[in-house]
């Protein structure tokens, strides 16, 4: 792992069916903003931040919550790890967690699907595959769940005209994870273990 993605790496972890291999190395070089033949994370950091939209917004809020949580454990690690209310709230964090993780994973299948429709009867791509998904059974909270709030109204927009464009919008969420996992590979495991140590005491 040196942080660099050639050509064949990069087309092998995009390659996804949405486009094709030339498209692919289209998208490549346009990242590759220097010319190296590889592209580092701060090319794929400088071209997805000038394509994020309202995800902007949802990445600064997943970054927001993922300290709070860690600081939250941590501190029921030092302070009170035998507090049956504090592991309850740890337990209740790692549920709805999950939950929201699984909502938005069936949303993006469901664009993908979508996405790979529309590139081959583009006259049913608005129906059907997002009705799905829409009907499917929300997340469950409880009337004590710890909710993060919405800002300013913003609601994630699906579908569009352009089958193109859907599928380098579906590119750049997959980009965005890669940098996660270039940048950060331990955040997870590291509140993942600490859920784990706060839960290590039973009631």
């Amino acid at each position: 792992d040196d942080g660099k993605l050639s050509l064949e790496e990069f087309q092998a972890f995009f390659s996804d069916g949405t486009l094709n291999e030339e498209e692919l190395e289209k998208l490549f070089h346009t990242i590759d903003s220097d010319n190296t033949n590889n592209v580092d994370t701060k090319e794929l950091c400088d071209y997805f931040a000038d394509h994020m939209g309202d995800y902007e917004d949802v990445l600064a809020s997943l970054e927001t919550l993922n300290l709070s949580i860690l600081k939250a454990m941590d501190y029921t690690k030092r302070v009170s790890p035998s507090d049956c209310a504090w592991r309850a709230a740890g337990k209740e964090t790692a549920n709805q967690t999950q939950s929201l993780l699984s909502s938005v994973e069936s949303a993006v299948d469901a664009i993908d699907e979508q996405t790979n429709s529309s590139r081959h009867c583009p006259s049913k791509a608005s129906h059907g595959l997002m009705d799905t998904w829409y009907d499917s059974p929300m997340p469950s909270y409880s009337s004590t769940s710890w909710i993060v709030p919405r800002e300013h109204g913003k609601s994630f927009q699906t579908g569009s005209p352009d089958a193109k464009a859907e599928g380098l919008e579906g590119q750049i969420n997959r980009l965005a994870e890669l940098v996660g996992r270039l940048e950060d590979k331990t955040l997870w495991f590291d509140l993942h273990q600490r859920l784990s140590d706060s839960e290590s005491t039973a009631c």
